[in-house]
């Protein structure tokens, strides 16, 4: 037989590159091993003295529908479980996009242009000091936009930061 000690951790959902929380079967009847099957690489399954426990940090992403598995007797068990791994956000530059420009007064920027990727499910930009006027941004399916000329004299940085289920990323520039 197979039981899981805690039935709420069977099935996860958990971000790319963070730990599930550990899952931990007792084994019994006359089965003397157990394995699993279909765990995405990062996972393993160990089993020691009746008791098997599937751990680690899932390294890819996807929907990994697993089975335990028992071995050792003429009446082998098994029991499923799923474990969905979702991307961690990425941003990436579009070339030929500039990260950092100088530009004269009223001088329009070259755009600049970044993909939100992985589970990234929007994003936003901010400036320090503040924003220059005329300079402006804008998402289009996951893709930022900043461009513009402004009279406004000095040193601006932004920040462009994504939003998603996992991970949120950011890039810099000015």
């Amino acid at each position: 037989t197979i039981t899981p000690n805690n039935q709420a951790v069977v099935s996860q959902t958990v971000c790319q590159t963070t730990p599930i929380t550990p899952i931990v079967f007792t084994i019994g009847g006359a089965a003397t091993n157990a394995f699993a099957t279909n765990l995405p690489n990062g996972l393993s399954g160990s089993y020691v003295s009746g008791i098997f426990t599937i751990s680690g940090t899932p390294l890819v992403t996807g929907v990994f529908n697993y089975v335990v598995h028992t071995s050792g007797s003429n009446c082998n068990s098994t029991y499923p479980g799923t474990i969905t791994v979702n991307s961690n956000d990425n941003i990436s530059i579009l070339p030929p996009a500039l990260v950092n420009q100088t530009v004269c007064n009223n001088v329009a920027i070259q755009p600049i242009v970044y993909s939100l990727g992985g589970g990234a499910t929007g994003g936003i930009v901010t400036f320090t000091p503040s924003q220059p006027v005329g300079i402006t941004w804008n998402i289009v399916n996951n893709v930022i936009t900043i461009s513009g000329a402004s009279n406004t004299i000095g040193t601006f940085t932004y920040t462009v930061q994504s939003f998603g289920i996992c991970g949120q990323s950011t890039a810099t520039g000015n």
